[in-house]
């Protein structure tokens, strides 16, 4: 990063708000749409996925996107995304996913926080809880974006 474009950068900060909306359009880039566009998603997701939405969960999704999940195998494509949704959907289950950050470039952009995932087990009933972090990456194609791979890393102890 060269001196010129932290100073743009720190200009950018300070403007107020009335010349802010017209200076900004100026600045290299913000991202504060990027971070709103995850949050928002985000949100949507756990909405989702608790009404077993599964065709929507599998529409952020790249034709051949792919779901890791740290308990299962690799579920890739949109159909097998939407039918693994259904899935846990019949586990009463909460899955909520909390951003902490993101890398950007033109056309890729690389999410990354924790998820923490409570159901119901299906043969005891006992509630049961799974958490850890996540990575997903998303690419740009045309004008939307859409995921290409979503990895759920777990962090809770082997039973």
């Amino acid at each position: 990063m060269n001196l010129r474009s932290r100073r743009w950068r720190s200009r950018c900060r300070f403007v107020g708000v009335v010349g802010g909306i017209l200076f900004l359009s100026s600045c290299q880039r913000s991202d504060a749409p990027t971070e709103l566009f995850l949050t928002r998603t985000n949100g949507w997701f756990a909405h989702w996925f608790a009404t077993g939405a599964g065709d929507s969960v599998a529409s952020i999704f790249r034709p051949h996107g792919v779901w890791r999940s740290p308990h299962g195998p690799d579920i890739e494509g949109a159909e097998a995304i939407a039918g693994r949704v259904d899935d846990l959907h019949q586990l009463q289950g909460v899955l909520v996913y909390s951003m902490e950050g993101f890398d950007r470039t033109d056309s890729i952009l690389e999410e990354h926080g924790r998820y923490r995932f409570t159901f119901v087990a299906p043969q005891t009933g006992v509630v049961l809880e799974d958490w850890g972090r996540y990575t997903a990456r998303w690419e740009q194609t045309e004008r939307t974006w859409k995921l290409a791979e979503h990895v759920d890393r777990s962090e809770r102890p082997s039973p």
